[in-house]
């Protein structure tokens, strides 16, 4: 019932008009001007009264800066239970606008570093519907996806949502910076039979993977010494890369763009998705986005 009072509260007040919306902001204003001003009148009685000689400081007529002090305080106190006091509805709706105003943030940080990516892929002559750029961070013991982009729909699903640390060639950009991979097959059943004979993924698995990627350039994210997160090249095309392609893409000015904004990895909604599965056992979606996109394949 409270619940329902305090949302109908927060309602009249969204669609309350502009003279309506001033003077609840005058009341509320006066409000948090009153708690301090009380304490100041209370506060300025008290120095009057202790100014006066001590041998005046319990008698008329001084004892009533005193008395007038006490009724200063009791006055504050009767109002700040009363009038004083935030109203649920209000610390409602200022926690609404914050979480609001947290989560425009963090779709505006997806917004940019997808542009980036998008940027990135065009500056280095990759964007076409046979590749897709990954930008992962580290989440404790896991690769978590912060984002992709492909000009193909079906490349850039999200698919797996984390990846270990220590497997394929993302494993191997890891532990050392950047790794360049070409797999030489010409059917996607071979490719599939090569995955598998290395142990990386099981027959089904290697089934489900949505993108045949023949090339990949992985280069790891670094701040200093320590290591943040990496960027992902995939290629349908064999020998899309040559040797150099990571040193390259290390140098171009759009990279260290994508770089400062992997910095920020820890407010990335996918981030917190993966934090809360991993506390909750069961993820939160922060991140809206197309059921396409979203699908769980690789």
């Amino acid at each position: 019932m409270a619940a329902s009072r305090a949302g109908s509260r927060q309602r009249d007040l969204t669609e309350a008009t502009p003279g309506e919306r001033h003077t609840h902001w005058v009341l509320v204003e006066t409000r948090n001007l009153a708690n301090p001003a009380f304490a100041a009148v209370a506060s300025w009685l008290i120095t009057v009264w202790s100014t006066h000689d001590a041998n005046e400081l319990w008698q008329l007529p001084t004892l009533w800066w005193l008395a007038a002090a006490i009724v200063a305080v009791m006055v504050w106190l009767v109002c700040y239970f009363t009038l004083l006091r935030p109203r649920y509805s209000e610390l409602a709706q200022r926690v609404a606008r914050t979480e609001a105003e947290i989560q425009g943030a963090q779709h505006a940080l997806q917004s940019v570093l997808e542009a980036a990516l998008a940027q990135l892929m065009i500056d280095r002559g990759f964007a076409n519907a046979e590749s897709r750029i990954s930008a992962y961070s580290v989440e404790h013991d896991r690769f978590v996806l912060l984002a992709r982009h492909s000009t193909n729909p079906v490349l850039e699903r999200r698919g797996r949502p984390t990846y270990p640390l220590d497997k394929g060639v993302i494993g191997q950009a890891w532990a050392a910076g950047s790794a360049t991979r070409t797999d030489d097959v010409e059917s996607r059943q071979e490719w599939e039979e090569m995955l598998v004979d290395s142990g990386e993924f099981t027959a089904d698995e290697a089934a489900a993977l949505t993108m045949w990627a023949r090339s990949i350039c992985a280069v790891r994210v670094d701040l200093g010494t320590h290591k943040l997160g990496m960027i992902v090249i995939e290629s349908e095309m064999k020998g899309a890369f040559a040797d150099g392609t990571a040193k390259h893409l290390r140098g171009r000015p759009i990279y260290s763009a994508v770089s400062d904004i992997v910095q920020w990895h820890e407010h990335f909604p996918r981030a917190k998705e993966w934090h809360d599965e991993r506390m909750n056992g069961q993820a939160t979606q922060r991140l809206q986005e197309p059921a396409w996109k979203s699908a769980k394949t690789a």
